[in-house]
C-alpha cells in the first residue's frame, strides 16, 4: 500500500516539482526573512489585555472558593442529617 502512494506521489511529483521549485525559492527567502527579524514591541493593548485577564482570573479564584464553600456546606449538612436520622 505504502509502495503505492509512494509511486502515485513521484508519478505527480516529476513533472510539477521543476515549476514548483522557483515558487518555493522565492517564498522561502521572505519568509526566512521575517523569521530573522527582531521581535517588536508588544502593542500597547497588550497592556490592557493582561489586567483583563488577570482581572478575569481573579474572579475565577473567587467564584472557585465559594462553590467549594457551599460544597464543604452541602456535605456537612447532610453528614449532620445522616447522623440525626441514625440517632433515632
Amino acid at each position: 500500500m505504502k509502495r503505492c502512494v509512494k509511486r502515485a506521489l513521484r508519478v505527480f511529483w516529476r513533472p510539477v516539482s521543476g515549476l514548483l521549485r522557483p515558487v518555493l525559492v522565492r517564498v522561502h527567502g521572505p519568509i526566512v526573512t521575517l523569521l530573522r527579524a527582531p521581535i517588536q514591541e508588544p502593542l500597547p493593548v497588550t497592556a490592557e489585555l493582561d489586567l483583563v485577564l488577570d482581572a478575569v482570573v481573579r474572579e475565577l479564584v473567587r467564584l472557585q472558593e465559594k462553590v467549594e464553600a457551599l460544597e464543604r456546606a452541602i456535605d456537612e449538612s447532610r453528614s449532620a442529617d445522616a447522623c440525626g436520622h441514625a440517632a433515632r
